[in-house]
């Protein structure tokens, strides 16, 4: 978990992930890596729910950024 504080509001990140779990069904099927981010803000509602395939490696130390790259991704399409 880390927390952040942006503005006046604190806000916790917390971090999941799981490596080489197959796309789909099947022997042949591509195997990627798995990261969930969940945003819960100073009174413990959850503001922010996602998740992401990558192929990067993942780690402790790298999750958040990968997390953070991702959702910014798809922040600027809408």
């Amino acid at each position: 978990m880390l927390e952040r504080k942006p503005g006046n509001h604190s806000v916790t990140y917390t971090y999941r992930w799981i490596e080489r779990v197959p796309l789909r069904h099947g022997a042949d099927a591509l195997k990627v890596n798995w990261i969930g981010v969940t945003l819960t803000g100073a009174s413990g509602k959850t503001t922010y729910n996602g998740a992401f395939a990558a192929s990067l490696p993942v780690t402790r130390e790298t999750v958040a950024d990968i997390a953070a790259c991702a959702r910014a991704r798809w922040k600027r399409r809408k």
